[in-house]
C-alpha cells in the first residue's frame, strides 16, 4: 500500500507471493516496481486512485495487465509487451501452448492525472 498526499515515492517489491495493494496518489507520484515480485496464485489486484498526480507500475514480461480503470481529464496506459500463447495447430508447426501468464489487474479513477503500465 502506498500514499502519496504532495509528496512522492518509489518502491521496489521482490516478494515472491505478491497479492496486491492500494495506491493512493494526490498532488504526487509514485513509482512501483514489481519485475522482481511474483503473484501468489494467478491473479493479483491493485486498486488506485491519483488526483492531479500520476505514476507507474513496472510488471515481469511474463505477466499480463487488466486495466479496470476511469479516467476524468486524465487516464491510464498499458505500454507492455503482452505474453504470447501459442496454440498448437493441426498441421504442428505452431510452438506448443506456454505457461499461463499470471494477470495483474489494476481497478481505479485517475482524476486530472495518468498512470502508466510498462515491462
Amino acid at each position: 500500500n502506498d500514499l502519496n498526499i504532495f509528496w512522492g515515492g518509489r518502491r521496489r517489491i521482490v516478494t515472491k507471493n505478491f497479492l496486491g495493494g492500494e495506491i493512493i496518489t494526490i498532488f504526487g507520484g509514485f513509482e512501483i516496481d514489481l519485475r522482481e515480485a511474483d503473484i501468489q496464485g494467478d491473479t493479483a489486484q491493485i486498486e488506485i486512485v491519483t488526483i492531479f498526480g500520476g505514476g507507474e507500475i513496472r510488471i515481469p514480461t511474463n505477466w499480463s495487465v487488466v486495466l479496470e480503470t476511469v479516467g476524468i481529464f486524465g487516464g491510464t496506459t498499458d505500454r507492455t509487451r503482452h505474453p504470447e500463447q501459442h496454440v498448437q495447430g493441426a498441421s504442428g508447426s505452431l510452438p506448443s501452448p506456454g505457461p499461463i501468464a499470471k494477470k495483474l489487474v489494476i481497478k481505479g479513477v485517475c482524476i486530472f492525472g495518468g498512470m502508466n503500465v510498462k515491462n
